[in-house]
Parts: structure tokens; C-alpha cells; sequence
């Protein structure tokens, strides 16, 4: 077995898992499955749709759509990724619901790493009411109910995570840290059933029964009570009342300093709060605005990502022509992996350029100067450092009758490539 057909057997093998992961509901185990499954081959595209799937079931739409374009463009006829990419197309506010629901996730974790545990936690109350799936949102949410003590709440948002991915391990590593924290803690089998299984308690179970009283005689009752009035009596006239005034003007003395100092404190908390507020809604304008700028380079990133597949394809058929083309209308820097434009780059760089030029030769010597100059500038873009080209082109232009055209690219093979032989033939055609 050749190594081709090895690494497509291995790739397959790793998709049947994550396939099988999938319908159990292990979804991040199925993901790490189905990457290793593209590792092997790349051409996958059932491997790629069904990671794009699991992507999107666990709100990181970003990433399900460079799966299912990467699939398309390998793949353009009878693949699952175009009904995808069709049905996100139909529900036009879908991107923009997700786009929100990660700015709001990454404006949660700046206030949770700043310290604002309490704004962080509304917020991602309202993105896992608004994106149910949305599985970083749970965990999130989970992680700060136990920093702060609700540990119930805590369960519960683990709890969540695991419904979207069953076995995601952060939720169940929590889960049990939760369950050994609580027994070691409070040692009460009770209090920690309480915590994960929530439920009412009995009201007769906080009933204390009172011990039976003692039998008294009749008269010791009488006398018991007579003599407790007297003494109340006394109490409060020479005791109680003077003690209990003094008490009652200190602590009118000591709530009004209180009131003072908390509308003091309450005051500046107002002004600090409106400062924050301000600080955050800037901070916001400038997410929005970042925003905007990512989802442009989004755009010309898949657009490369397209015109770098669509090169492959033609390169691949021998249509050295096409691919030319579709090669030079992409951007290196927007290519993540670069494997296939690494590939075409060589290529193009030792052989492909050349075979471009012999092709304008070849219209150059039938008189079609037009084709030729096609030929020659194909070969230029593709590699730009090609006096020879850049001068026969010059040629086409004199042929042509427009000899300022002409001059212009003889001069910049004279200028550009003094040492190169045909900047002498370039000097000749100028007539220096």
C-alpha cells in the first residue's frame, strides 16, 4: 500500500470515530477526531463538513464557515458544505446573532479577568439565554458561579455544557471538583444533595419538640409571678429607663454618622460607576469598530482562499493558463496554510513562468501580438522578476505601433536588470 492510499485509510478510519463520537454527543473529542482525520488528508470533504457541523452546534459559526468553504473549493460539485453555506445564506441576521454573541462572550471574559465577576455574569446569562448552545458561554458562566460561592448555579451551567457536549472535560472535571470540594468541606452528604439535586425540604423536619413542664403548686405560681412584677417594676424605673435612654441616643448619634458616611461613599461610587461606564462603552465602540475590520479581512481571506483553490484546480487539469491567473489574484498573507500556495509558487517560479513565456513565443512568431502579450504578462505576474518577458512584451507594443509603451519597457529592464542579457538588446531597440 503506497503512502497516498495509507494516509486516506487512516484519515477515514479517524472520521468513522468522530462520526461515532458525534451521534453520542462526545462533540469535542469528535472535533479532535476529525482533525486528525485532515492531517492525514486534507481532501477530506466529510471529515471538514461534519467538524464544520460541530462548529456550529456549539456556536463558533466563524469556524464552521471556513470548513464548509475550504470543503466547497475542494469539492465544488455534490457536497453537503453548499446546502450549509445555502441555509446560513437564508437566515440573514444568523452571522450578525453569532457576531454579537462573541462580542458580548469576549467583553464577559475582560470583565471577569478584571475582576467584575457580577457584570460578567448578566452578561453571559443573556447569551446563554439568546445562543442555548453556545458551549464556551456555559463554561464560562460555570467557572464564575464557583469563583463566587453559588455553587448550585455552578452545577447547574456545567450541567448545561455537558447536554451540548457530552463529554467535554472541563464541565466533568468541575463537576467533580464541586462534588469533593463540598464533602471535604462541609462533610454532609445531606448539604451536598442539596446542592446537586435541589429540592424542597419537610416543614416538620426543623420541628423541635419541647420537653414536658414540671407540676407546681398553685400558690408557688402566685407568689412566682407577684414577686416577678415587683421586680420588673423596680427595673425599669431605676435602672432600665435611664440606661436604655442614653443607649437610644448614642445609636441615633452613631446611624446618623453611618447615613452620612454612606451617602458620601454613594456618591463617589455613582461618579466611579459613571466613569467605568464610560470607559466600557468606549471600550465597546472600539470592539464594534474592530469588528467591522475583521469581518472585511474575513472577506478577502476566503476570497483568496477561493481564487488559491480554484488555482489548484486548474494547475491540476494542466490548464497552466487559469491558474496563472486565479495564482496572481491571490494574497499570501491571507493564506493560513500555505501548503498549496507553497506548492504552486515553485512551480511557477522554476518552470511555470517559462512555459508562459514560450507561449507568447510561439503567438509572437504567428503575428498575434495581442495573445503573445497575454502570454507575457501571465508570465510576469506570476513571477515578477522576468526581464525577458517584461522586454518581449515591449516587443508586442513596437510590433503594435505603440512605441511609448514600448520605451517604457525597455527602460525598465534597464533600469531594473542593467546585468541581464537582454538589456542590451533593450539599449539596441531605444537606440542608445
Amino acid at each position: 500500500m503506497d503512502i497516498a492510499r495509507r494516509c486516506a485509510y487512516i484519515s477515514n478510519s479517524y472520521y468513522n470515530i468522530g462520526l461515532k463520537l458525534t451521534r453520542e454527543y462526545n462533540l469535542s473529542e469528535a472535533a479532535d477526531n476529525l482533525k486528525k482525520s485532515l492531517q492525514f488528508n486534507k481532501r477530506n470533504t466529510d471529515a471538514r463538513n461534519l467538524l464544520g457541523l460541530i462548529y456550529y452546534h456549539l456556536g463558533e459559526i466563524s469556524d464552521a464557515l471556513v470548513q464548509w468553504v475550504l470543503s466547497l473549493n475542494l469539492q465544488p460539485y455534490d457536497n453537503d458544505a453548499d446546502r450549509y453555506l445555502n441555509e446560513v445564506q437564508r437566515q440573514p441576521g444568523l452571522i450578525d446573532s453569532y457576531g454579537q454573541a462573541i462580542t458580548k462572550f469576549n467583553q464577559a471574559l475582560a470583565l471577569s479577568q478584571g475582576g467584575t465577576d457580577d457584570l460578567a455574569i448578566l452578561q453571559l446569562i443573556k447569551i446563554t439565554e439568546s445562543h442555548k448552545t453556545y458551549l464556551r458561554a456555559h463554561l464560562l458562566l460555570g467557572l464564575l458561579y464557583m469563583e463566587v460561592g453559588e455553587y448550585r448555579k455552578s452545577y447547574r451551567s456545567f450541567q448545561n455544557a455537558l447536554r451540548i457536549d457530552h463529554g467535554n472535560t472541563l464541565a466533568i472535571r468541575c463537576i467533580d471538583e464541586l462534588k469533593t470540594y463540598l464533602r471535604e468541606s462541609q462533610g454532609n452528604k445531606k448539604t451536598l444533595k442539596k446542592v446537586i439535586h435541589p429540592e424542597k425540604e419537610h416543614e416538620d423536619s426543623d420541628i423541635i419538640i419541647p420537653e414536658p413542664l414540671k407540676e407546681h403548686q398553685a400558690w408557688q405560681t402566685i407568689g412566682n409571678i407577684l414577686i416577678g412584677l415587683l421586680i420588673g417594676i423596680a427595673s425599669v424605673a431605676f435602672i432600665y429607663l435611664p440606661v436604655k435612654e442614653a443607649e437610644i441616643s448614642r445609636e441615633y448619634n452613631k446611624q446618623v454618622i453611618n447615613v452620612s458616611q454612606q451617602l458620601s461613599d454613594a456618591s463617589k461610587t455613582i461618579k466611579q460607576k459613571d466613569e467605568e461606564i464610560q470607559k466600557k462603552q468606549d471600550k465597546i465602540d472600539s470592539l464594534n469598530s474592530e469588528l467591522g475590520e475583521i469581518n472585511g479581512l474575513n472577506d478577502s481571506k476566503r476570497l483568496s482562499l477561493q481564487n488559491l483553490m480554484e488555482a489548484m484546480r486548474a494547475y491540476d487539469s494542466g490548464n497552466i493558463e487559469s491558474a496563472a491567473e486565479y495564482f496572481a489574484e491571490t494574497d499570501p498573507e491571507l493564506i493560513d496554510d500555505k501548503t498549496y500556495y507553497d506548492q504552486l509558487k515553485t512551480y511557477f517560479d522554476d518552470d511555470g513562468y517559462v512555459a508562459l513565456t514560450h507561449k507568447g513565443d510561439k503567438f509572437y512568431e504567428e503575428g498575434d501580438y495581442q495573445k503573445a502579450m497575454y502570454y507575457y504578462d501571465l508570465s510576469i505576474s506570476v513571477h515578477p522578476a522576468n526581464p525577458v518577458a517584461i522586454y518581449k512584451k515591449g516587443l508586442c507594443y513596437f510590433q503594435m505601433g505603440d512605441r511609448k509603451k514600448a520605451n517604457e519597457m525597455f527602460t525598465e529592464v534597464i533600469e531594473k536588470y542593467p546585468d541581464h542579457q537582454v538589456a542590451e538588446m533593450a539599449k539596441r531597440e531605444r537606440g542608445f
